[in-house]
């Protein structure tokens, strides 16, 4: 997969998202791309732009009393920040709707086995009163979602395929 398949897949992904009400996932994965990523750096002492009486502060030359070697040459760590690629964008919201969806079912799983072991009857979640809809059963709808969930991690996993093919 290229930068240009990897960025319409990206929006296709957004778009898609956005119909589902998951829309808070892509702003979060936007907002990373924003920050950016970051990398250390070992940048000479000599390469930085610092005033004159710091550079000599820090590069000092051993006094003649000592052994003559050469002197150490400091080397600063810096922090940088780069831009994501197209590609490494869409890993990040790969990452995001594992996290939202499939992570989540994992919990929701966790939950009505332990309720189960400990023999705690029928969950239910009720809306508030003036709210509108129906309650939900802890556990209903996990039967229903395994296959789906099943699909959507074997698809996650063929575009991560596909994003480090190339």
């Amino acid at each position: 997969m290229d930068e240009q398949e990897a960025d319409k897949v990206f929006r296709q992904l957004t778009s898609i998202l956005g119909e589902l009400d998951l829309g808070w996932v892509v702003a979060q994965v936007l907002e990373q791309v924003r920050v950016g990523q970051t990398k250390r750096e070992s940048v000479p002492m000599e390469q930085l732009e610092l005033p004159r009486d710091t550079l000599s502060s820090s590069l000092e030359v051993p006094r003649s009393g000592s052994k003559s070697r050469k002197p150490q040459r400091k080397k600063e760590v810096l922090i940088k920040t780069l831009d994501y690629s197209r590609k490494d964008r869409l890993g990040l919201l790969l990452d995001g709707i594992e996290r939202a969806v499939t992570q989540t079912a994992d919990m929701e799983s966790a939950a009505t086995e332990f309720f189960r072991q400990e023999k705690s009857g029928d969950v239910r979640f009720e809306p508030d009163e003036e709210e509108l809809g129906e309650s939900i059963r802890l556990g209903q709808a996990i039967g229903e979602r395994k296959e789906a969930l099943g699909k959507l991690g074997a698809l996650i996993s063929e575009l991560r395929e596909q994003i480090d093919a190339n």
